[in-house]
C-alpha cells in the first residue's frame, strides 16, 4: 500500500482483499476515456480475484513453505481475457525496492538494535528479537513475533486513506 500511495497507483491488489477482473478493467478504461494514457497497478504477491486462485508452487525437501511468483504475468493474462484493451507491461521489482541509500533514520535504528541485540546477548537472553514496539527499541520472543499472520484489515487506516485518494482494490 505504501508503494501504490508513494507512486500514484490507480490500483493495489493485496491478497486481503479478493479483486473482481471487471471492475479493474473498467477502472482502466475509464483512466483511459479521461485522457491519460497509462495506468499503474501495484499487485502484492498472493493478490487473489474473486473467482480464481493465486500462482504457488511448494517449495524444495525441507523448505515446503508455499512459493508465490509471477502475480504480474497473472493479472496480465486475465486483464488480456477479460478484454482490456491497454498495453500491459509488467515490471517485477524483486529485491530492487529494497535497496537505496539508507537514511539516516535507517543509520540510527540499526545502531540502537544493534546495541539492544548486543544487550540481549550478554544477558544471555537467546530466543528473542530486536523490535521497535510503541517507538521504544524492546525484544520479543520468536513466538510471540511469528504468533500472528500480519493481515491488513480491510478497515485499516491505511485502506481507507488509500480509497480516500483514489486507488482502487477492485473490491
Amino acid at each position: 500500500m505504501h508503494t501504490a500511495i508513494a507512486g500514484g497507483a490507480e490500483i493495489c491488489l493485496i491478497p486481503e482483499i479478493p479483486y473482481d477482473i471487471r471492475k479493474l478493467v473498467k477502472r482502466i478504461e475509464a483512466r483511459y476515456k479521461k485522457g491519460r494514457g497509462f495506468a499503474n497497478i501495484v499487485i502484492s504477491e498472493g493478490a487473489v480475484p474473486l473467482d480464481g486462485t493465486i500462482t504457488s508452487t511448494t517449495g524444495t525437501q525441507g523448505s515446503e513453505h508455499v512459493r508465490l511468483g509471477g502475480v504480474a504475468f497473472q493479472l496480465s493474462k486475465q486483464l488480456k481475457d477479460a478484454g482490456c484493451k491497454a498495453e500491459i507491461r509488467e515490471t517485477v521489482l524483486g529485491h530492487v525496492q529494497r535497496g537505496g541509500i539508507p537514511t539516516a533514520y535507517d543509520r540510527v535504528l540499526a545502531s540502537l538494535f544493534g546495541v539492544k541485540a548486543f544487550e540481549l546477548a550478554l544477558e544471555k537472553k537467546f530466543g528473542q528479537m530486536v523490535a521497535l514496539k510503541n517507538n521504544t527499541i524492546t525484544s520479543v520472543s520468536f513466538e510471540e513475533a511469528t504468533k500472528d499472520y500480519n493481515f491488513v484489515n480491510k478497515d485499516y487506516y491505511m485502506v481507507k486513506a488509500a480509497k480516500g485518494l483514489g486507488i482502487s482494490f477492485g473490491d
